[in-house]
């Protein structure tokens, strides 16, 4: 059974479906060795991005994705060495990261919130 999470401050500013994929390129990211330009980058086909999310179907995988290169929290990009290669490369903003980076609270046993520490980006 896979989990899947989001931070409300993510969901406020660009969409709840927008927040749920955000999260999951954001940690692709982290575990990405690829730096262009001053930045991490990930690559991924819309079809391999709705693989990781059975509620959602490549089409709309494909809007979201638009979403949220359009409101500013994708840069997206294309470093494939072969022309005819036409899969995106993904690389989160400065604006989206500060909403990503923040920890996530969790509430203990005895009620008492506290914060867990979340990945940051190198």
């Amino acid at each position: 059974m896979s989990k899947y999470f989001f931070r409300k401050e993510v969901a406020n500013a660009y969409g709840v479906n927008e927040a749920i994929i955000l999260e999951m390129i954001h940690f692709r990211i982290g575990k990405s060795n690829h730096n262009a330009n001053g930045r991490k980058w990930w690559y991924g086909s819309v079809r391999h991005i709705a693989s990781h999310f059975p509620f959602f179907t490549e089409k709309q995988v494909w809007r979201i994705m638009n979403s949220l290169e359009k409101q500013g929290a994708l840069v997206v990009s294309n470093y494939n060495k072969k022309k005819y290669d036409r899969t995106k490369w993904y690389s989160v903003t400065e604006e989206a990261l500060s909403h990503l980076v923040k920890p996530i609270p969790y509430v203990n046993n005895n009620n008492k919130e506290f914060e867990i520490p979340t990945y940051k980006p190198l």
